[in-house]
């Protein structure tokens, strides 16, 4: 848009619906894609057995459609996805993930400080 004195006014800036990631959440190792993580997908086959490779999929498909937030293909949403599951239909945690995955980290106890050791406790090291 060019001003009335000729010069040229920056873009307003676009409103976000959450706040970015902040550093601690990309940090290297929060950054794994969870379905290549043999330790999730080895709770995900326990929980979810017969559908687990529809779970997985599932997975890879919210990865995919939030190609610009890496915490969508982070081990810790999608093991968040998995533990509000709790064995039955994945869509109720995509759902709220896609809403503000803050909420689902919180829900399912992943949202502090300590969730490496969580995570490390419920799928092992």
């Amino acid at each position: 848009m060019v001003t009335p004195l000729g010069g040229v006014a920056a873009a307003a800036p676009s409103r976000m619906s959450r706040s970015p990631l902040t550093a601690f959440d990309i940090l290297p190792q929060n950054l794994l894609v969870a379905i290549s993580e043999p330790r999730l997908t080895r709770l995900i086959r326990r929980d979810f057995g017969a559908s687990a490779d529809h779970v997985l999929k599932l997975l890879a498909e919210l990865a995919a459609r939030h190609p610009g937030d890496a915490m969508f293909s982070s081990e810790r949403l999608q093991a968040a996805v998995v533990l509000l599951a709790g064995g039955g239909s994945p869509h109720r945690a995509i759902e709220l993930a896609e809403t503000d995955w803050r909420d689902l980290l919180v829900a399912t106890d992943l949202a502090d400080a300590d969730w490496p050791h969580k995570l490390d406790q419920l799928l092992g090291q």
